[in-house]
């Protein structure tokens, strides 16, 4: 880590910005902390080369494949809760999913009622109007 001059910005070389993102996962403080930098500064100096955005780039995207085995070691081990999760993800195209998205440019009304535990009601209604 370097120390500033008294009065100096300090210089940062692609090198040296290329070493700092080694092993990083993607986080910009671990670049800005090995760099002896402010995050804004890390980031920038990351943004400022080609061949540093996509060091970065890299590293985050093997930080991703990374939790992306273990979701899928925990699948295979029977983890019914890492399954429910990657269904609502991935599995929206089956009908899967934790919400439900409503496009396209005719107005209609939606109504929803929550369940009222006085009333005994055990699932959400939902209705649907024209939007008149």
């Amino acid at each position: 880590m370097r120390k500033p001059r008294m009065g100096k910005r300090p210089r940062y070389g692609k090198g040296e910005v290329l070493r700092s993102i080694e092993d990083c996962g993607g986080i910009v403080s671990t670049v800005a902390e090995r760099l002896g930098a402010s995050w804004s500064t890390a980031r920038a100096l990351i943004q400022r080369w080609p061949e540093t955005q996509a060091a970065f780039e890299a590293e985050r995207e093997g930080l991703l494949d990374a939790a992306e085995s273990l979701i899928h070691r925990a699948i295979h081990e029977g983890d019914v809760q890492s399954a429910k999760w990657l269904l609502s993800r991935l599995g929206r195209h089956r009908g899967y999913g934790d919400h439900v998205e409503v496009s396209g440019r005719q107005a209609m009304e939606i109504v929803l009622r929550w369940p009222d535990e006085e009333a005994g009601l055990k699932a959400l209604e939902v209705e649907v109007g024209d939007g008149e």
